[in-house]
């Protein structure tokens, strides 16, 4: 949420809240910069299924999560917290509808997909081999039935 955190003296940033497909993973952690070395590190989550003393934990949440990173300073007595926000997404995708094409017919292929995570990338293939495009609406020109 707060993107750097400055108390006496001491600043921490969980990092950048960010939006990620279900399955992949993010490293948690700005950076955590103070006049000495803080005496703890520690996050936690929200909901409660994860907690890490490293200072720059990898993640791969199956929900949305916010993660609270902990410092504590025992020569200052300051307990500094931050957080960030992974919000998970479950892209919807759907190729477009079924067609039947003759010998030297095209179609676009294409239909729609729902996704808040970018970049967006595409890879289509083709069931016998002999396709592929990355193009996001390619145009295919099948010589069999695929």
């Amino acid at each position: 949420m707060l993107s750097t955190l400055f108390v006496n003296g001491q600043t921490i940033d969980a990092g950048t809240d960010t939006t990620v497909c279900k399955g992949q993973t993010v490293q948690l952690g700005g950076s955590i910069l103070a006049t000495g070395t803080p005496d703890s590190i520690s996050w936690t989550s929200i909901p409660s299924v994860f907690t890490s003393s490293d200072s720059f934990p990898s993640v791969s949440p199956s929900v949305s999560t916010q993660y609270i990173l902990k410092v504590t300073y025992s020569a200052t007595s300051t307990v500094i917290y931050d957080t960030i926000n992974v919000t998970v997404t479950n892209p919807f995708i759907d190729a477009g509808r079924d067609t039947i094409l003759c010998l030297g017919q095209s179609i676009q292929l294409g239909g729609s997909i729902v996704a808040t995570a970018s970049p967006v990338s595409f890879s289509w293939t083709s069931i016998p081999s002999g396709f592929t495009s990355t193009d996001s609406t390619p145009t295919a020109s099948p010589v069999r039935s695929t």
